[in-house]
């Protein structure tokens, strides 16, 4: 009766591990890029932490790869301006009811804020 009292009070003292979001599935993206708005469409498939599939955007189709830690999301792809060569970097946060709140890092050059919704 002892050990199983010790082996609840060590089970109780270990934290709890926080679970990654389940990101499979088709997702739009709203961008605020200097005052428009811009819609990129994501279908990511969800193999453990990692995140990959084609995002569409006004550049076109990019694949994209990243990471769930928990509720952060970070991902990326490699697109181009004006034939220059840029990575766009998504981090977010995701809300209580499944939707996604962040920024979109363009290249360095400009941060754009945006949501992001199933379906």
């Amino acid at each position: 009766m002892k050990r199983l009292f010790a082996l609840a009070a060590i089970l109780a003292a270990v934290p709890a591990v926080a679970l990654a979001a389940d990101l499979s599935g088709a997702w739009k993206l709203d961008l605020s890029v200097q005052g428009q708005t811009s819609t990129v469409s994501c279908m990511f498939t969800q193999t453990g932490n990692n995140i990959a599939g084609p995002c569409v955007g006004a550049g076109g189709s990019h694949d994209a790869t990243g990471t769930v830690d928990g509720d952060k999301v970070t991902f990326a792809y490699d697109t181009s301006i004006q034939g220059q060569p840029l990575k766009v970097t998504f981090t977010a946060d995701v809300q209580a009811d499944g939707t996604l709140n962040g920024n979109a890092d363009i290249g360095g050059m400009m941060a754009a804020p945006f949501t992001g919704r199933k379906g």
